[in-house]
């Protein structure tokens, strides 16, 4: 199953998604560079996620943007970790080199409050991981 979303104007960025068995693949485009455009999309996400009932997320991030400030990441963190992603296993390409860094950040916040995640830098590696690798 495939479908998009884009917010209908609303929000400056698409999500394209992909539904294949108890996986769900979200590849977004457009601009984030806000928290609140990036908090968007996490709800969107979280919403479509929970309706599958998936237990693994694919998301591809091809989307522009800067990365979040410090303090806006801490805010983000606890925002996300209340959407009920919790018990899905959740695999993030960021395809921006720029925002490495901050998203490896996240990455380790979200893993202290138990979720199981990881950022990647490619889509093949991220696939690999959901479908093999250890938590």
């Amino acid at each position: 199953m495939s479908a998009s979303v884009d917010g209908g104007g609303r929000w400056p960025f698409q999500i394209d998604f992909r539904h294949d068995k108890s996986r769900l693949r979200a590849e977004v485009t457009g601009r984030m560079g806000s928290l609140e455009n990036i908090l968007a999309f996490w709800r969107i996400l979280a919403a479509e996620a929970l309706r599958l009932d998936v237990t693994t997320l694919l998301i591809v991030d091809v989307a522009e943007g800067d990365p979040l400030e410090p303090a806006q990441l801490q805010e983000f963190i606890r925002s996300v970790n209340q959407l009920g992603l919790k018990g899905i296993r959740i695999a993030y390409v960021e395809t921006d080199d720029a925002r490495l860094p901050n998203d490896e950040t996240a990455e380790i916040l979200a893993r202290e409050l138990g979720y199981v995640a990881r950022i990647f830098g490619h889509e093949t590696e991220a696939a690999l991981w959901l479908r093999y690798g250890e938590s």
